[in-house]
């Protein structure tokens, strides 16, 4: 079985739940517990799983065992990237985890460290780098690029070829039209229908949508998408 430990408290219990679906079909996954850097839920537990202590913990554990990135909402979407980075392990460190009930198709390629819930297509010839979370019931067209860390939360829909910048947020509910380009960073609100590209780290939101505020996104993490951008259109066209 492979030893896993969680990153975060808060959307524990509901990854947990993909850990125990897939164990109900084969036993694949030990649980040793959470870190967490809340000081006050240390050594407390959470669903019958401990709080092993903070998230320095991770470089105690043996190389085998491998961690599952728990830490992420719209709010901190640029702040889990300097999480990982302080964290300091190799994506392959991080484990995978996909429900059971999901459908990912056999030309999709997934990352390490993602979550992908009950209920997700992720459609041909789709490319997910690490790190990213899928909520329940999403699709992600045919042809699609996901960037690194992107959070997509429930019954949202890409149509083909959409780009999802690194450490973008789709809110619930929204739609992204064809050949569109969201950029590392930005924040599309829940219920937003988008037909345009949208920045690195603007806001859009609404049907039709608007585009207003701008936050600040790392170089490194805009540099990267365009690496990754650059990388994909080369083995496109080969």
């Amino acid at each position: 079985m492979q030893q896993i430990v969680f990153i975060g408290i808060g959307p524990f219990p509901e990854i947990i739940d993909i850990v125990l679906d897939i164990n109900k079909i084969a036993n694949t996954f030990e649980v040793l517990g959470i870190l967490d850097d809340n000081e006050a839920m240390q050594n407390k537990f959470v669903g019958g799983y401990q709080v092993l202590g903070p998230l320095s913990l991770v470089s105690t554990f043996d190389q085998k065992v491998k961690f599952v990135m728990g830490i992420g909402s719209h709010a901190s979407r640029l702040t889990r990237y300097e999480i990982l980075k302080r964290i300091g392990l190799s994506p392959e460190r991080y484990q995978t985890l996909i429900s059971p009930t999901a459908k990912v198709f056999s030309t999709a390629s997934i990352g390490h460290g993602c979550v992908i819930d009950p209920g997700v297509v992720i459609g041909c010839n789709t490319v997910m780098h690490n790190f990213c979370v899928v909520k329940a019931n999403t699709i992600i067209g045919a042809f699609n690029l996901v960037g690194e860390g992107v959070l997509i939360t429930g019954l949202s829909v890409t149509t083909a070829r959409v780009m999802l910048g690194s450490y973008s947020f789709i809110g619930a509910h929204s739609a992204i039209a064809e050949e569109k380009e969201i950029g590392p960073g930005a924040l599309i609100s829940m219920a937003s229908y988008i037909t345009k590209n949208v920045t690195a780290g603007r806001t859009a939101f609404g049907n039709p949508c608007k585009i207003v505020d701008q936050v600040h996104v790392n170089k490194e993490i805009i540099d990267k998408w365009e690496t990754i951008k650059r990388e994909h259109k080369l083995k496109s066209n080969n």
